[in-house]
């Protein structure tokens, strides 16, 4: 049972860094896009981009906002909204 479990991790080992490779792969060549909405009383994002073309935008509505973005590439842009709010949030 030890062998069987110990070869089913190493295959799911194996086909995650092929998929991760696949996606490193087909997105060669393409924009990178990150879209975010946060409503929650605390929000935190923070965007890493590198690809040739990156697009961000960003959407903050709470009693603390906290935005970071980094491009790197041959065209980059971002846009952060963020609105404070006076009473905590209801959910």
């Amino acid at each position: 049972m030890k062998i069987l479990t110990s070869i089913c991790i190493l295959l799911l080992l194996a086909a995650s860094s092929v998929a991760y490779a696949q996606a490193r792969f087909d997105s060669m060549g393409r924009p990178c896009i990150d879209a975010s909405v946060q409503g929650d009383n605390t929000n935190k994002s923070h965007i890493q981009q590198d690809c040739d073309v990156n697009i961000s935008r960003t959407v903050q509505a709470g009693q603390s906002n906290e935005a970071a973005t980094q491009q790197h590439g041959q065209v980059n842009d971002s846009m952060t909204y963020q609105r404070g709010l006076d009473t905590p949030l209801r959910r």
